[in-house]
């Protein structure tokens, strides 16, 4: 399961992070996830940092609560978009 959000960057702009949940088991780096990435989207949509989460909030309905989401991040931020 994973879900994305672009916060902004130290140096001016977006970035794009994204959330993961590994499944039981699962042994893979933040790298690994990145260079499958490079291999199958735009540049512009690779994440530049992966968040590993035990678990990512979910509405009645199953959905990722991707506002949520970004409030991990927001969390340190004096910049909210």
């Amino acid at each position: 399961m994973r879900s994305c959000w672009c916060p902004q960057s130290p140096v001016g702009g977006e970035i794009v992070v994204a959330a993961v949940v590994k499944q039981p088991g699962a042994e893979v780096s933040e790298e690994d996830l990145i260079e499958l990435c490079k291999n199958q989207l735009a540049n512009f949509k690779v994440p530049k940092r992966i968040d590993f989460k035990s678990e990512l909030p979910m509405s009645a309905f199953g959905k990722i609560l991707r506002r949520d989401v970004r409030e991990w991040n927001w969390a340190d931020q004096e910049i909210k978009v």
